[in-house]
């Protein structure tokens, strides 16, 4: 867990240098048994275990190198470019030698979900990125000989599975035609010797019993100089000027103002002091950090229009492929919050399936408890496989403290469990703490994507029933009104 006095150092501060009403009979009715579009050959019950959300006492990968940094979930204060716990992100600062070439040779991993997303500088931007190019792994070439196992019918468990992709000098053409095949564009380099070019490699829910980037080594740097020597790995590493060398402070995140927050959270003259939490829970689209903060913490004050949302994410570091919602959660309201919803269709690859699904409505999904923006620390979280849902598609999420936890809320109960973050907001309110839901390359005929909310305040009408509607409780009163026969 990530308690308010472990939270180790980090090399995020190189990265801040470069400038986050469903009826009431619905809410109450028993989920009943697991069952639903998504079924599992064993039920997940992680006894309140965040660190291994899903996971059992998954295997660590070595998550570092001299040219990847690791981020893993909350773990140690390890959580730069915001990784729930069933994700990791290895991160790169480097540059090029003039006339060099570099490459990365790899194996894609066994998971749901893989990237590379370059980032580039943004002067005018509030977070220091004005834009990003995503290779997402469908669209990655194998090497001659080597099957991509995220392609609709590949073999998921492919044991030839490599792949490399190539640094190019220049910005990203803007037509995606004009590109070339597994080609990162390096673009233009940040004005900070340590990140000269930012590199985010993502995974998502890595196979069970594999490890945190799906049971494959981290890519090689493989180096040509200009008269055609090539270096691989280690020994590529001197000659990437600015590769990241140790860690750095994490707290606090980009473009946190930590007065204004204090200020807007505790206003007793104009808020109660559940606030921002509202009761029932209302959702938002995360348009950008600054909007999403107006529209919460100080909804007195004229917000302006609604933005267009920032594809690089609310704090500069996101992801392309993501869309998201947020809400803020008080425990003052009750105990234990139960949210609703229709789970959308997604693959199921955890426990090893041989070939992705087809039909699905988007790659991934997941709902997740954070700190405030102080620490953008993702506390717990549960994704899709481990979501039951009832028989008409519809899961019963319970976010509680651990010793506030229904004995009821298991997956054999048909219900999932997060954790409420123990250190609530992170910035001295234990009460108080944020939920995020993450939906992962939704389908364009996906009406209900959070894609498609385009004005504050329409999630709910867009969304229609995949919009979480929640209810604050007692744990003894989901324990009577829930059963679980």
């Amino acid at each position: 867990m990530n308690k308010a006095n472990n939270r180790g150092p980090y090399h995020r501060t190189a990265v801040l240098l470069l400038v986050a009403a469903l009826p009431t009979a619905l809410l109450t009715h028993s989920p009943g048994c697991a069952e639903g579009a998504n079924s599992n050959p064993e039920p997940f019950d992680r006894e309140g275990n965040p660190v291994n959300a899903g996971k059992e006492a998954m295997e660590m990968a070595p998550m570092e190198d001299c040219f990847w940094v690791g981020s893993i979930g909350s773990n140690d204060g390890w959580n730069a470019f915001y990784p729930g716990p069933s994700m990791s992100y290895p991160l790169s600062g480097f540059d090029v030698p003039d006339g060099a070439e570099l490459r990365l040779e790899g194996e894609f991993p066994h998971a749901r979900f893989f990237s590379f997303t370059m980032y580039y500088p943004g002067l005018g931007s509030s977070t220091g990125i004005g834009g990003s190019q995503a290779l997402v792994d469908t669209s990655i070439e194998p090497d001659p000989g080597s099957v991509n196992p995220y392609l609709d019918g590949a073999d998921r468990n492919a044991e030839n599975r490599r792949f490399t992709v190539y640094f190019a000098e220049g910005n990203l053409p803007p037509d995606p035609a004009d590109r070339e095949p597994n080609t990162i564009y390096l673009g233009p380099a940040f004005p900070i010797q340590a990140l000269r070019h930012a590199l985010g490699m993502r995974v998502y829910l890595p196979d069970k019993d594999t490890n945190a980037i799906g049971g494959v080594e981290l890519p090689t740097p493989v180096l040509r100089l200009a008269d055609g020597t090539e270096l691989r790995g280690a020994d590529a590493c001197p000659m990437l000027t600015g590769a990241f060398a140790g860690r750095v402070p994490v707290f606090p995140s980009i473009g946190f103002d930590p007065a204004a927050y204090r200020a807007a959270r505790d206003n007793p003259e104009l808020y109660p002091n559940t606030h921002p939490a509202q009761n029932p829970p209302v959702w938002n689209r995360v348009w950008n950090q600054s909007f999403n903060f107006c529209i919460t913490f100080t909804p007195e004050q004229d917000c302006g229009p609604t933005p267009t949302p920032d594809p690089n994410g609310p704090a500069g570091f996101g992801n392309p492929a993501n869309g998201y919602l947020e809400t803020w959660i008080d425990r003052k309201h009750g105990e234990v919050l139960v949210l609703r919803g229709k789970k959308p269709i997604t693959p199921t690859t955890y426990f090893g399936d041989g070939t992705a699904d087809t039909g699905e409505e988007m790659r991934f999904f997941s709902i997740t408890s954070t700190e405030s923006q102080y620490t953008w620390s993702q506390i717990d979280d549960v994704f899709d496989e481990e979501i039951p849902v009832d028989e008409d598609g519809f899961y019963t999420v319970v976010v509680s403290r651990p010793h506030q936890r229904p004995a009821n809320a298991n997956y054999n109960c048909g219900v999932a469990w997060v954790e409420f973050p123990p250190g609530g907001d992170g910035f001295g309110d234990l009460h108080l703490a944020r939920l995020v839901l993450r939906q992962t390359r939704p389908q364009d005929s996906f009406p209900s994507s959070v894609n498609n909310v385009m004005e504050r305040g329409d999630e709910a009408e867009v969304m229609g029933d995949h919009y979480p509607r929640g209810e604050y409780m007692s744990k003894q009163d989901f324990e009577s009104r829930y059963g679980c026969p």
